[in-house]
């Protein structure tokens, strides 16, 4: 169902945001991150992204050209979410589970069952200290917008799972029930 980080902050129900300069008010990007913010919430139900009206603790989404990247959880203060603009916009939304605090499903503890690694992007030693800082929440979600595809990993894949392994085009259910859990 979803890999939460062990201690990560949690935000009290929703998250409020405001956009970076690189965001400017009315542009095509502007339109394109509402929707994807909208998208997000409609999936959960809940109006987890809202915009900022004063608070301390908020997100920041900040277009980029480079890597995406969002702190896992609540840090409190200003908290950036990297991103960029992709065509079904599941980047955003991965990287705005990370800000709730969502992990990579790749660390669920059974997932290194399922497959067998290679010589790859992830040094062992860094893919046994990222183990031991995430909890599972529920079964391994394959369906997750958590989960790497194998191909980003260096994974060797056979069978059935090779079958699975395409890019997450949307949330899973097992995303909405961590979203939910870890915003209430």
């Amino acid at each position: 169902m979803g890999v939460i980080k062990k201690n990560a902050g949690r935000w009290n129900g929703h998250i409020p945001y405001e956009y970076h300069t690189s965001v400017a008010t009315g542009s095509p990007a502007s339109k394109w991150l509402d929707q994807k913010i909208k998208e997000f919430n409609d999936f959960i139900g809940k109006e987890i992204f809202r915009p900022r009206s004063g608070e301390a603790d908020y997100a920041v989404f900040d277009l980029v050209t480079g890597n995406c990247n969002s702190a896992i959880g609540k840090q409190g203060g200003r908290q950036v979410i990297q991103y960029k603009e992709d065509t079904g916009g599941m980047t955003v939304h991965h990287e705005m589970g990370h800000c709730v605090g969502m992990g990579h499903e790749n660390f669920h503890p059974d997932y290194p069952y399922k497959t067998k690694f290679t010589k790859g992007s992830i040094p062992e030693l860094q893919w046994q200290r990222n183990h031991t800082d995430y909890e599972a929440h529920g079964d391994f979600d394959n369906d997750s917008i958590m989960r790497y595809a194998a191909a980003s990993l260096e994974i060797t894949l056979t069978g059935v799972e090779l079958a699975n392994d395409a890019r997450r085009q949307s949330m899973s259910k097992g995303d909405k029930a961590t979203v939910l859990y870890l915003t209430t």
